[in-house]
């Protein structure tokens, strides 16, 4: 599986508010897509940039589309952890999803 796509920018995207209906009118998946970003937004505590310059978002599949999840106001919605995005996305009827980490270093590559 090519990871490519995740660094490019998404054509499609949905709110956090549309997936409830989404997911009523089986629009989307079961499975998601976890990928590693530059923090964007800025706030207190794990928001600082300079300490935590990387973030967790999300992309889902609507109508078979890979679709980035943005916020309310229009901007890539952002998780600062695993533990609270896992929580959520069970909350919102995910069983399954990839995670995927091309930013931050590993111990060993190829």
């Amino acid at each position: 599986m090519s990871h490519d796509v995740y660094s490019k920018e998404f054509r499609l995207s949905v709110t956090t508010s549309d997936l409830p209906d989404l997911y009523a009118t089986w629009r989307l998946d079961d499975n998601a897509i976890v990928y590693r970003v530059k923090r964007l937004q800025q706030g207190g505590g794990f928001g600082n940039p300079s300490n935590h310059p990387y973030t967790w978002a999300l992309a889902v599949y609507v109508d078979g589309q890979l679709t980035c999840v943005k916020s309310a106001r229009g901007k890539i919605r952002e998780w600062n952890s695993l533990d609270r995005l896992e929580k959520w996305l069970r909350q919102h009827g995910f069983r399954q999803w990839q995670v995927v980490n091309e930013l931050d270093d590993v111990a060993m590559s190829r």
